[in-house]
């Protein structure tokens, strides 16, 4: 008698949809954690973007400006281990949800500060923007194993692209539909997405959380030596920070004008025509060489 063969092909099915929803699930959350870096460092740009704006306004110095630019730089880098703590503490979830709703304010008051002090207390909060890199960064490893958490936090750090483009759209945008309404658009986009975040984020079910602050707090004193360099890193990258925006203010500037002409033009004529103040602009120049070499030959 021959004993019935016992089917195994069906128990393959079950892990093969297990599967794809373990990569799925991580590579959503990837994709959440990475735009939300990208909105909250837009947010944290803002302020250099608009930089030689506020200085014409409020006829700042050099140096005033300089310090605006640094606040939220400074405060951004430094509140990381803050933010990172509470990130291990309740969650990357929550904590990047409220952050991103927390900074909305200070982006919304923005254009309506009077003055130039109302300013820096404005930034300095702004400046909360700059620490969703910790939070992000814990959020996002603990869904991926550690061979693929290298190439996850490389997706993930994408993100800085976020300041970039606040730094050089946004004075061209600006153009458009004004600074004010940066500032404010900006804001909005980070109350919708912070509730969406919170809605369709989930935290790893891997995470393991300390049991108290007071446990993370020992943490730190026993590893001063480490905590050292970290703190001593986040300056440094502050610093560069700053001087790197300082010196590119000049050309943002540069940037919103030309953008400026080129959308005043683009309303009264077409757009080729647009271009021709700077073609008379640059026609002048060949005319002057002309005219200088007819007469060193005469």
């Amino acid at each position: 008698m021959y004993e019935p063969k016992v089917a195994t092909t069906s128990e393959r099915n079950p892990l093969r949809g297990q599967g794809s929803e373990d990569t799925y699930q991580p590579n959503l959350q990837l994709a959440l954690g990475t735009f939300s870096f990208t909105a909250c460092f837009a947010a944290w740009g803002l302020i250099s973007a608009f930089a030689p704006r506020f200085r014409e306004e409020f006829h700042l110095s050099a140096t005033q400006t300089a310090f605006l630019i640094a606040v939220p730089v400074l405060l951004g880098a430094l509140l990381r281990i803050a933010t990172g703590m509470l990130a291990d503490r309740f969650g990357g979830r929550a904590v990047f949800a409220l952050l991103m709703i927390a900074v909305a304010a200070p982006s919304y008051i923005v254009p309506t500060v009077p003055n130039y002090r109302m300013l820096l207390y404005v930034a300095l909060f702004l400046g909360m923007a700059g620490s969703s890199f910790a939070v992000g960064t814990g959020f996002v490893s603990r869904w991926f194993p550690p061979e693929r958490q290298g190439g996850a936090l490389g997706i993930y750090g994408l993100g800085n692209i976020g300041q970039s483009a606040a730094v050089f759209l946004g004075p061209v945008l600006a153009v458009a539909v004004g600074w004010q309404n940066i500032f404010r658009g900006v804001a909005v986009l980070l109350v919708i997405w912070g509730i969406a975040f919170f809605l369709f984020a989930r935290n790893s079910p891997k995470t393991v959380r300390p049991s108290s602050l007071g446990a993370m707090l020992q943490l730190l004193s026993r590893e001063r030596l480490s905590c050292k360099t970290i703190l001593r890193d986040q300056l440094e990258f502050s610093a560069l920070t700053v001087c790197g925006i300082v010196t590119s203010s000049d050309a943002v500037e540069r940037l919103s004008q030309c953008a400026l002409h080129f959308h005043l033009n683009n309303h009264v004529r077409q757009f080729g025509s647009s271009f021709a103040p700077f073609a008379a602009e640059l026609g002048t120049e060949p005319n002057t060489t002309t005219q200088n070499k007819a007469e060193r030959t005469n």
